[in-house]
């Protein structure tokens, strides 16, 4: 594994046809900051208000300003981490990059090799399942932690909104037999 500052390298050519994504992220992280911000953090809120009293929802407000920020970022590696986690040998291998693009003020996550469709939906969907449905149910089983776990869930949905719309374009434009790079 390796980290890089900047975005993300090129991958080889393969030696197998792979689907070529020629995704704009630029425009994925703009659309999805726009997305999670004004539709799916209020969606999360009010999810989680429906079986959580409000006492506990605000508890990330009310404790001030260093605590929300430190579950911010600790919510941000995460989710990186869940999506490397689903790339071929954990993450292992020097094909998998976690970078931060400081021009796009975006960190990512990278699989330089070629994955299967499935395996590179599951890469995209693993830290919305991990990360957001997940402490959800935690929240369920341990309720004294609720007033963590709904924050980390909403944080969660507001970043993984770029990688519903990468699922969706994979889902549309990728043939349910082919690998990408």
């Amino acid at each position: 594994m390796r980290f890089i500052l900047g975005t993300p390298p090129k991958g080889g050519s393969p030696a197998i046809k792979c689907y070529p994504l020629g995704l704009d992220y630029a425009d994925i992280h703009l659309k999805g900051s726009i997305l999670g911000t004004l539709a799916l953090m209020p969606i999360g809120y009010l999810w989680w208000s429906l079986f959580w009293p409000l006492k506990e929802l605000n508890y990330g407000f009310s404790n001030g300003p260093l605590y929300f920020f430190s579950l911010m970022a600790i919510t941000l590696i995460s989710h990186e981490l869940c999506h490397v986690i689903a790339f071929p040998g954990m993450g292992l291998g020097s094909s998998t990059c976690i970078g931060f693009d400081p021009k796009s003020a975006v960190p990512y996550a990278s699989y330089l090799g070629i994955v299967s469709r499935n395996r590179f939906l599951l890469a995209v969907a693993n830290p919305l399942i991990a990360l957001t449905v997940a402490p959800f149910f935690f929240a369920l089983i341990y309720p004294a932690f609720a007033k963590h776990f709904v924050w980390i869930s909403i944080i969660n949905l507001m970043g993984a909104a770029g990688d519903m719309f990468i699922f969706i374009k994979v889902l549309q434009k990728v043939p349910k037999t082919w690998f990408i790079q």
